[in-house]
């Protein structure tokens, strides 16, 4: 923990690239506490991992991989994930952390991506949600209802299941 707040900008990015590799030995509040005393540390720095804007949002996506049900830690979450630039890194965490708010906000939290929908149906085990989840974008345009069908392949690996959520998405 210490180590994020070190003066060399490359030490905190190799500290926060540790904390995503092992993100459950940390505490996702004590995390954003750092970031939200001391922005200037992350916002603008560049990160080690291809990807991201800066550090900052790297340690967003490794505050989500903590898994902590801190109300503070998912309202950022949230609020972060709907950023159409740097968001994509947080649908997966978020996902797992809160996926009755995923699934009541798939519009906000897609931001217009189609390959956002991967990322939440990579951390959705249960068919019915998937379904729900994709049930959402029946009002989306019809390119990227088809740009989302045509990676459903990366993450479903049933085929019967991949064929009915195609479906879905193409009706």
């Amino acid at each position: 923990m210490t180590l994020l707040t070190d003066s060399d900008p490359k030490v905190r990015a190799g500290a926060i690239l540790a904390i995503e590799t092992f993100p459950r030995g940390f505490d996702g509040q004590a995390l954003l506490r750092i970031l939200d005393e001391r922005p200037n540390l992350f916002q603008g720095i560049p990160a080690i991992t291809p990807g991201f804007s800066d550090i900052r949002w790297q340690l967003l996506r490794a505050i989500a991989g903590t898994r902590s049900q801190s109300q503070e830690v998912l309202d950022r979450l949230k609020r972060s994930v709907v950023d159409p630039s740097n968001g994509q890194s947080l649908v997966a965490g978020l996902t797992k952390l809160d996926l009755d708010w995923v699934l009541s906000h798939v519009l906000e939290v897609l931001a217009g991506q189609p390959t956002r929908v991967n990322a939440v149906l990579a951390n959705v085990d249960d068919a019915q949600k998937r379904e729900e989840f994709l049930t959402a974008l029946r009002g989306e345009p019809e390119q990227f209802r088809k740009d989302a069908a045509s990676r459903l392949d990366r993450v479903v690996g049933d085929p019967q299941q991949r064929e009915r959520l195609t479906r879905l998405l193409l009706e």
